[in-house]
């Protein structure tokens, strides 16, 4: 039980892991009341013990940052810890930007250098909550020990949390830039309602002539020249190819022209956070540091050579001209690819829970390996991989 509490904070999940082990090794049960203070002594003595040990590794330097975050101040009436709590109303670039200055915040204090990975994840979680949902002045009355322990704990579920927060942020910020591109789209359709009738019924019936097998050549251009002023057929022309191939032939193009209040949160967001490769790869890693760079040093056109593979052939036509990548829009197809690739996950987001590296959540195998036979051994379940066929069959007969 003890080891048990240090993975388990509720009693009733303690008190069912009990159960199940004297279940298991054939024990007569004692009374709900006897075992329900057995469960609770343990449970008290692991939590002393766990803030005793978080504590032992703080230096005086981290006691002080601490301490200092509960207090108010100078010439504010909110605690530091107060505004890492905060959260922005709705997504935004300033709402991207306060949220990157909040991890930056966190990691400044130097706590998250505090290991503290012999704590279980559930176990952090449950005094992430206490401090989550404990007022300042609550925080101030705790003993110290406890106190410093809870927010070790909560600093680092938060800031995994923030980056979780701005990841999400920069999915829907690329959203609504994507959705408000096609309503614009849309409504110039709707706009422009009377010319494209019109030029559909041009097209209409210059196709009726171009198709007649009775007229000849000259005749079907007669007929259209006929019908059709000079006039008309350079409006029309006009229309259709503001339409085939201009600016409103593709909703990319709206999007692109977007490209300054992209750089308004994208910035930012590469210079802060760190994406790897998965195993799998992207198709757009190579470019994303291209970025980064030309972000750093403040260049502003692209070399032909710059990776294009990310760009579908759709994209392709709209983003490279005559060979040369228009920044512009290759920067905002980028942003749309670099959002679908993280979640994909084929780019993997350090210290995030939802988008980083999922063997972060296994057990390493050194461990694992030591673990490995006690484990099958309980579970009841054949260890040896070729003995799962005959294991099932028995099962299922």
């Amino acid at each position: 039980l003890f080891e048990e509490s240090f993975r388990i904070d509720q009693t009733s999940g303690l008190l069912e892991r009990a159960e199940s082990f004297l279940r298991e090794q054939k024990v007569l049960l004692p009374s709900q009341w006897a075992l329900g203070r057995l469960v609770s002594e343990q449970r008290v003595l692991a939590r002393e013990k766990l803030y005793e040990k978080i504590s032992s590794g703080l230096s005086d330097g981290d006691c002080k940052t601490l301490d200092q975050m509960l207090e108010l101040e100078n010439g504010s009436s909110t605690s530091l810890l107060q505004k890492i709590k905060e959260n922005p109303a709705k997504p935004s670039p300033d709402g991207v930007r306060k949220l990157l200055a909040k991890i930056q915040t966190i990691k400044e204090t130097g706590i998250l250098n505090v290991d503290i990975s012999w704590v279980h994840p559930n176990y952090q979680r449950a005094l992430y909550n206490h401090v989550r949902k404990s007022y300042i002045n609550r925080l101030r009355k705790v003993v110290c020990s406890r106190r410093r322990a809870l927010l070790v704990c909560y600093l680092h579920q938060r800031y995994r949390d923030g980056v979780d927060q701005i990841i999400d942020m920069f999915d829907k910020l690329m959203t609504r830039v994507s959705t408000r591109s096609k309503n614009e789209l849309k409504e110039e359709m709707f706009k422009q309602r009377k010319v494209m009738r019109k030029s559909s019924h041009f097209a209409h019936r210059v196709s009726t002539y171009l198709l007649d097998d009775e007229l000849a050549a000259e005749d079907k251009v007669a007929r259209i020249l006929e019908e059709f002023s000079e006039e008309e057929l350079t409006s029309f022309t006009v229309d259709a190819e503001a339409w085939a191939t201009g600016n409103k032939s593709h909703v990319f193009h709206l999007i692109a022209k977007k490209h300054s209040y992209l750089r308004k949160f994208s910035v930012d967001l590469l210079q802060s956070l760190t994406f790897t490769e998965s195993d799998e790869g992207s198709s757009c890693m190579e470019a994303i540091r291209l970025l980064g760079d030309l972000n750093e040093s403040g260049k502003r056109k692209l070399d032909e050579e710059a990776p294009t593979e990310f760009l579908s052939n759709t994209l392709r036509t709209m983003v490279v001209v005559d060979g040369q990548p228009q920044r512009h829009a290759w920067e905002a197809a980028l942003m749309l690819k670099f959002r679908d690739e993280i979640k994909s996950g084929n780019i993997l987001v350090k210290d995030s829970k939802r988008f980083g590296d999922f063997e972060s959540f296994l057990l390493p195998k050194e461990k694992w390996e030591v673990l490995r036979s006690t484990f099958f051994q309980r579970a009841g379940l054949p260890e040896i991989p070729e003995d799962v066929p005959d294991y099932l069959t028995q099962r299922l007969d």
